[in-house]
């Protein structure tokens, strides 16, 4: 079944409220001479700073993945710099994830790369991802000031702060992280997650399994754990980076009073944040994100707000900048970047449905 672009516009126009209620949420109450006042007093050095770590973690991504598609085709680096630059764009600019599709259908086109191989290297991108966020939440629930919530159960206050760590911390420990490592573990770790995938409800049961296989069917398509390795620590670097562009920013807004722990807590938040079906760029939901993870800490709903707005202005704005610079040098338009996005989830979209 095609995902025509009538169908993707569809999907656009279902994400319209969730932003329009993300952004009412984020902004309400802020009158805009709070906002001008916060942008008004902006540190320059911490902004530059903020920047910098930006254009690093945006030439990490794209090293990244070059070596995940050095180790399953040879595609010239400029090449690589090229598409990967303008697939990156095309995530933070097309809507309901189309962006993901871009690089993988570029480098088809453009490469003669297969697109089935493209797309492995998408998805062990995101399977490195999630592993590096749960790694994050350790030690963010491990090491950052958690403010106190608390909750009213059965008879007695929780503290989310403290009840809430604990039992992150014991399911990720029981779970998530021996759970990738049977992914990691070939055809008997997929026996063994086979086995206890059995114990959950059909659906879920479903879906996990197909997670796991077609991560596995991304790691065999790549192959080469030399490459992997370095993808790993690539990914590691990326996540750092990604806290620091928010850390600076924090203090360019005179937010001084948050750690590097506590501000890896503020990009976990906006991690989760902008899973949410969005318009292009993630409008909304980036913002309500930015503003939820500072009032955990206390900061001015105003002062929050600029902080989420000038983050998500660094993070588009450079991408977006670098993916101009090499839609030209490539020679690829913007409706290519467009058709290339609907083309690959046009490819997917059966699979999905199956």
């Amino acid at each position: 079944m095609a995902l025509e672009p009538s169908r993707a516009l569809r999907g656009a126009l279902l994400s319209l409220p969730i932003a329009a209620l993300a952004l009412w949420w984020a902004f309400r109450g802020v009158q805009a001479g709070e906002l001008f006042d916060a942008f008004a007093a902006v540190r320059l050095g911490p902004l530059l700073l903020s920047l910098l770590a930006m254009t690093a973690l945006a030439a990490v991504r794209l090293l990244r993945w070059g070596v995940l598609v050095r180790a399953v085709a040879q595609v010239p680096p400029m090449r690589l710099l090229t598409i990967g630059s303008i697939g990156f764009m095309a995530i933070d600019l097309l809507p309901v994830r189309l962006g993901e599709f871009v690089r993988p259908v570029l480098l088809q086109r453009r490469g003669g790369v297969p697109l089935g191989a493209g797309m492995a290297t998408i998805v062990a991108e995101r399977i490195m991802d999630l592993i590096a966020v749960q790694l994050a939440l350790v030690l963010a629930l491990g090491w950052a000031e958690l403010p106190p919530i608390q909750v009213p159960l059965f008879e007695r206050e929780v503290d989310l702060g403290v009840e809430g760590r604990a039992v992150a911390l014991a399911a990720l420990a029981l779970l998530g992280l021996p759970a990738f490592a049977l992914v990691l573990g070939g055809e008997r770790g997929l026996s063994v997650l086979r086995w206890l995938a059995g114990l959950l409800p059909g659906r879920l049961a479903s879906f996990c399994m197909s997670l796991v296989s077609t991560f596995q069917d991304a790691l065999r398509r790549i192959g080469r754990p030399a490459a992997l390795a370095q993808a790993g620590l690539l990914t590691v670097a990326a996540w750092t980076l990604n806290v620091l562009v928010l850390w600076a920013l924090l203090f360019a807004l005179n937010i001084d009073s948050l750690g590097f722990p506590e501000a890896t807590v503020v990009m976990l938040v906006v991690a989760v944040c902008i899973m949410l079906p969005a318009p292009a760029g993630g409008l909304g939901v980036f913002e309500a994100g930015g503003v939820a993870g500072l009032m955990l800490y206390g900061i001015a709903q105003a002062q929050a707000g600029a902080f989420a707005v000038s983050l998500h202005a660094v993070h588009v704005g450079v991408i977006v900048v670098i993916g101009v610079l090499m839609l030209a040098v490539e020679g690829t338009s913007w409706r290519e970047m467009w058709r290339a996005g609907i083309e690959g989830a046009d490819e997917v979209e059966p699979t999905s449905e199956s």
